[in-house]
């Protein structure tokens, strides 16, 4: 809920990260959340981006979502900027005339960045916005044999905002 409330303008982006960061500690160790921007029951995301008029976020949404930890749910109708929420009682057909090309070879490149060995075996952790909380931000972590040493660190960064912004790491 707090996605939804976040783009609504119902509540900020800090909240709605630290709600993503809690996930990690509800579900038991081995288990993965699926992650998604679309599914049967909810608003299309395309239709709720129109509605609060941030049709830009579609590409930084997208990339937030795939690439945290958990299984990517890509719906029926995402590549074809399907707009209405389908009916689970009534066929629902997609218009492929409405192909998105681009779109679609995003998803392809994010999965493959999602399917890279470093990945199945390190921890996944949501930091703190950065750059006036329109910054997100987490990372995978590889630790030694030990746990105690890292050993390899892959950040995520993610401009959820329309207007370009420099940050520094250190």
């Amino acid at each position: 809920p707090y996605f939804k409330k976040w783009l609504r303008g119902e509540t900020d982006f800090p909240t709605y990260l630290s709600s993503v960061a809690r996930q990690q500690y509800l579900y038991p160790v081995g288990k993965q959340k699926v992650r998604f921007l679309d599914n049967h029951d909810q608003q299309r995301i395309r239709a709720l981006l129109a509605e609060t008029q941030q049709q830009d976020l579609l590409i930084p949404l997208t990339i937030w979502t795939y690439l945290q930890a958990g299984v990517t749910l890509i719906y029926s109708g995402d590549e074809c900027q399907v707009l209405e929420t389908p009916d689970l009682f009534n066929k629902t057909t997609i218009d492929w005339d409405a192909y998105d090309e681009t779109y679609a070879q995003l998803l392809k490149k994010l999965d493959a960045i999602k399917k890279l060995d470093i990945l199945d075996n390190m921890h996944y952790l949501v930091h703190e916005t950065y750059a006036d909380h329109t910054i997100a931000c987490a990372s995978y972590v590889a630790t030694d044999n030990d746990q105690q040493l890292v050993t390899q660190r892959l950040y995520i960064l993610v401009n959820m905002s329309t207007t370009e912004q420099t940050i520094t790491l250190l």
